[in-house]
Parts: structure tokens; C-alpha cells; sequence
């Protein structure tokens, strides 16, 4: 198997999948379940994303600690509205991306290769603004 660029793919291939090994209508139970939960997860990110938290960068988004664990990164909204190439998302001390780890395995595996520089060009956006806690 070749190298794979980490990127968005078309999820009609995993649908088919999903209803291939689970069978007719187990898998189509698991797709409105993740489909559910896609849908809600993403409500998450860009309401609570834009709403709650704190700031580290000076754009509209927020952190959510909480909400990067369960999203696999993507509750550190603030971060990735300033770098919304880099792969991983933790800027910070005390910041966790979940994600990054898989990444970091899936290229030592050589199933996958990351395209940009994980921590370099931080030091531009390194707290453009003092660290403020967002609330409505």
C-alpha cells in the first residue's frame, strides 16, 4: 500500500463498506448513528468553537479542552483558526490533540505522509494577545 496524503476523503466508499460488513440493516444504523453524530459534533465545534472558551490568537474562534478530546482536535478552534494547515493543533502547554498522536503513527507506518511542518511557524502566532476566557 502506498503512501496516502491525509486529507478529507469521499465517505460514499465507507458507506458502502460499513453496510458490506455489518450487513443491509446493521449498517445502516451505524450510518445514522454516525451520521448523528457527525451532525452533532459539528454543531459543537462551530458553535461552541465561536462562543465558549479561551483565546490564545486574535481571531473569532475559541478553545474548548473538553470538546478537543472528544473531537479529536478539533474543540482547539482558536489554534486552528490560526493555522489551519498545520496537523497538529496543540499549541500550548496544556493543550492535548488527540489526533496528532494517530498521525505521527499512521507516518511512522508509512500509511500516511503530513504535508506541512507540524510546529514550525508557531512562533509567528505564538499569544498575539494575552490568553482571555470567552463566555456570552
Amino acid at each position: 500500500m502506498g503512501k496516502e496524503i491525509l486529507q478529507d476523503r469521499p465517505i460514499s466508499h465507507r458507506k458502502l463498506v460499513l453496510v458490506l460488513l455489518l450487513g443491509f440493516g446493521p449498517g445502516l444504523v451505524a450510518l445514522t448513528t454516525l451520521a448523528a453524530v457527525y451532525l452533532v459534533l459539528n454543531a459543537a465545534i462551530n458553535g461552541a468553537g465561536h462562543t465558549f472558551g479561551y483565546k490564545s490568537f486574535a481571531n473569532d474562534a475559541t478553545n474548548l479542552r473538553l470538546l478537543a478530546l472528544i473531537t479529536f482536535g478539533e474543540g482547539l478552534h482558536n489554534n486552528h483558526h490560526a493555522r489551519p494547515a498545520s496537523p497538529k493543533l496543540a499549541a500550548f502547554r496544556g493543550e492535548f490533540d488527540p489526533a496528532w498522536p494517530v498521525i505521527r503513527l499512521l507516518v511512522a507506518l508509512r500509511l500516511a505522509e503530513v504535508l506541512s511542518k507540524a510546529d514550525e511557524g508557531w512562533e509567528n502566532h505564538r499569544r498575539r494577545i494575552p490568553r482571555t476566557v470567552v463566555s456570552p
